[in-house]
């Protein structure tokens, strides 16, 4: 079995383009295949996986974010609150078919920018989530 669930402990108040998130709080790590240090899933075997990731974005912000297998993008949200006086959170979904050893991450886009930053504290969590269905 294969199943991880890992937030961030704090903000990050400036995300730059380009940059892997790392999700530092491990909450599940069935299998052990989430690194909380480089924000990377190893997949142990292959398989088909659902991948899931929260992104939360300040008041007046705005982040691209894609989720990557080996250095490929897989699928991609943005989270928008440019408009609105509140925080805004979009949830990004995907199933994969990944081989043992592919690397899967969540990056903010390389071509687009970020304004304001990346929430996550008690109250609302930006995430990253899987786990193997078959």
């Amino acid at each position: 079995m294969v199943a991880f669930y890992a937030y961030m402990d704090t903000h990050e108040t400036n995300p730059g383009r380009h940059q892997t998130l790392i999700f530092d709080i491990a909450k599940t790590n069935i299998g052990y295949a989430y690194n909380t240090n480089s924000g990377l899933f190893t997949s142990p075997d292959h398989g088909i996986y659902m991948f899931t990731w929260t992104i939360i974005c300040e008041s007046y912000g705005f982040v691209y974010s894609e989720i990557m297998i080996n250095s490929a993008p897989f699928g991609s949200i943005l989270t928008n609150s440019q408009s609105i006086t509140n925080d805004h959170t979009v949830t990004g979904i995907v199933v994969a078919e990944v081989y043992q050893g592919d690397v899967v991450y969540i990056l903010t886009n390389p071509n687009q920018p970020i304004q304001r930053g990346i929430l996550s504290d008690t109250f609302h969590r930006t995430s990253y989530s899987g786990w193997k269905i078959y």
